[in-house]
C-alpha cells in the first residue's frame, strides 16, 4: 500500500519531517550553547580589561555648613553643625577622543575591546549659589573638589592627568556623593571663588569593551569621536549632528544643550532624589557602540529558523522527482537526506567559528549539496536524478544566502521565492494522475524519452 498510495507516502513524510524536527531542536541548542559561551568569554574580558564606559562630569562639589539647634532626649538644646553639599556642572564641555579598537580571544571565541584616548576641556562659570537657601550658611570655597564620573575606574589606564586653571591638580581615586554617579576620580581643593570662573582640561587613557557613552553635563557639550573601527553603532539619547562612515573607521560630532540633559546646572545634593539624577543621566548619555557586523550565531538562528522550510521543499523536490522518473524511493532513504540537510547547520556553526562566516556557509553548503547529490543519483540509479538534486540544493542554499543577507528585506524577498518555487512545483506537477501515479499524455511520451 505504501507503494502505490500517494496519500499514504504524504503521511509518512509528513511524520519524517516531525522526525527531523529532533535534530534540529537539538543544532539550535548546540547554537544556543555557543552563543551563552560566547557572551560568557565576552563578560570574562570586559571584567578583566574594562566595562562598557560612561563618563560623567567633571562635576564640582562645594561643602557648605550651617548651624541647626535641636534637643537631645533630655530636652537640653544645643547647636549642632550641619554640612550640605553644592553640586555644580560646567558652563562649557568639549570632548574629544580617539578609540583604538582590538579584538581579543579566549579560544575560537573574540571580543571587541578599546583604548580611548580622551581630551576634556570647558569652563565653571561663576558659581550659583542659590540652590543653597538657607542665609546662615557659610560656603566651604577652600574644600572644593572637581569629580569625574567614570562607570568602570579599573579602566583608567595610567596617564590620567587634570589641569585646573592652569595648574596641575592632584589626582585621587573616589568621588564625593554628587547623585549622578558613584564611581571615578576627584581632584581635591580645587581653588574656586565666589563670583569667579574656572577653566579646566582633563587628559585620560580609557580601556572599555563594545562601546563608550558620555553624559552632556556641560550647557553647552561637544562631543567628537573618531576610530578605525568601520561598523559604528551610534546611541544615547541623541544622535550625532554630523557623522561619515567609511572603511577606514568613522568620525562623529554630537551637540548638546543643557535642557537635553534633564538636571539643573546647580543644585544641593539631597534636594533631587538621586535616583533620579541617575536615572536621567544614563537617559541623556550619547556615544557610540563597536558593533560586529556578522554575528555567527545570529545568522546561524536565523538560519535555523528557515530550516524546517528548507526542508520540506528539499523532500518536495525529492518526491516530485521520485513520481516523474517512475522510481520508488523507501522512507528510510527520505530520512538519510534529511539528516543530510540537518548536518548542513551543525557544519556552518562549527566552521564558522574558525573562518569567515562566508567562506564557512559556502564550505557546509557545497559538501552537503555534493553528499545529497551523489546520494540521490545511486537512490533512482541516474546521474540527471542526482545533478537535479545537486540543481535544486544549489537554488535553495543560494535562496537561504540571500535570506541571511537581505535583513531589511528578508520578507519580501521570501515571499517572492516562495511563490516562485511554489509554480515551479506545480509547472512539473501539473500534468500528474495522482490516482494512478504515472504521467498522462503529453508528457508521458517525452518523460520516457528524457529516461
Amino acid at each position: 500500500m505504501l507503494q502505490r498510495s500517494v496519500m499514504a507516502r504524504m503521511f509518512v513524510m509528513g511524520l519524517l519531517l516531525l522526525v527531523l524536527m529532533i535534530p534540529l531542536a537539538m543544532t539550535h541548542g548546540v547554537i544556543e550553547e555557543r552563543a551563552g559561551r560566547r557572551d560568557e568569554v565576552a563578560r570574562e574580558i570586559s571584567r578583566t580589561w574594562g566595562e562598557r564606559q560612561t563618563l560623567v562630569g567633571p562635576v564640582v562639589s562645594v561643602p557648605y555648613r550651617y548651624v541647626v539647634r535641636e534637643e537631645d532626649p533630655g530636652r537640653v538644646s544645643r547647636e549642632v553643625t550641619r554640612t550640605g553639599h553644592l553640586v555644580l556642572l560646567p558652563e562649557a564641555l568639549a570632548v574629544s577622543g580617539r578609540l583604538d579598537p582590538e579584538a581579543r580571544m579566549r579560544g575560537p571565541f573574540s571580543t571587541t575591546v578599546y583604548t580611548a584616548h580622551l581630551v576634556l576641556r570647558g569652563r565653571f562659570g561663576a558659581p550659583d549659589i542659590t540652590p543653597v537657601t538657607r542665609p546662615d550658611a557659610t560656603i566651604a570655597w577652600g574644600e572644593a573638589t572637581m569629580n569625574l564620573g567614570v562607570s568602570d575606574p579599573k579602566g583608567i589606564a595610567s596617564g590620567l592627568r587634570v589641569v585646573w586653571n592652569g595648574h596641575d591638580a592632584p589626582i585621587t581615586p573616589g568621588v564625593e556623593e554628587t547623585g549622578l554617579f558613584t564611581a571615578g576620580v576627584q581632584a581635591r581643593a580645587v581653588p574656586l571663588a565666589p563670583g569667579a570662573a574656572a577653566t579646566f582640561e582633563i587628559s585620560l587613557d580609557l580601556r572599555g569593551t563594545l562601546g563608550i557613552g558620555v553624559v552632556p553635563t556641560g550647557n553647552e557639550t561637544t562631543l567628537n569621536l573618531m576610530s578605525a573601527w568601520p561598523h559604528p553603532g551610534f546611541s544615547g539619547g541623541q544622535l550625532p549632528v554630523r557623522h561619515r562612515v567609511g572603511d577606514d573607521g568613522f568620525a562623529a560630532t554630537w551637540q548638546s544643550a543643557w535642557f537635553a540633559r534633564g538636571f539643573p546646572a546647580a543644585y544641593v545634593l539631597g534636594d533631587i532624589d538621586a535616583r533620579t539624577l541617575t536615572a536621567r543621566a544614563e537617559a541623556a548619555a550619547i556615544g557610540v557602540d563597536l558593533v560586529q557586523p556578522v554575528d555567527v550565531y545570529h545568522q546561524a538562528e536565523r538560519a535555523v529558523k528557515y530550516a524546517a522550510l528548507f526542508i520540506v521543499l528539499t523532500l518536495a523536490v525529492a518526491f516530485v522527482r521520485e513520481i516523474t522518473s517512475g522510481g520508488r524511493v523507501h522512507p528510510v532513504q527520505y530520512l538519510f537526506v534529511g539528516f543530510g540537510l540537518c548536518l548542513f547547520y551543525l557544519l556552518l556553526v562549527s566552521l564558522a567559528e574558525h573562518i569567515r562566516f562566508d567562506v564557512a556557509y559556502l564550505v557546509a553548503s557545497t559538501a552537503t549539496m555534493l553528499l545529497l547529490a551523489w546520494y540521490w543519483s545511486g537512490v533512482l540509479r541516474g546521474w540527471r536524478q542526482g545533478l537535479s538534486m545537486g540543481v535544486a540544493l544549489t537554488t535553495l542554499y543560494g535562496y537561504l544566502y540571500l535570506l541571511l543577507r537581505l535583513e531589511d528585506m528578508a520578507l519580501v524577498a521570501g515571499a517572492a521565492g516562495l511563490f516562485v518555487m511554489l509554480a515551479i512545483v506545480m509547472a512539473m506537477t501539473r500534468h500528474v494522475d495522482w490516482f494512478g501515479l504515472r504521467l498522462v499524455a503529453p508528457l508521458q511520451d517525452s518523460a520516457q524519452e528524457g529516461r
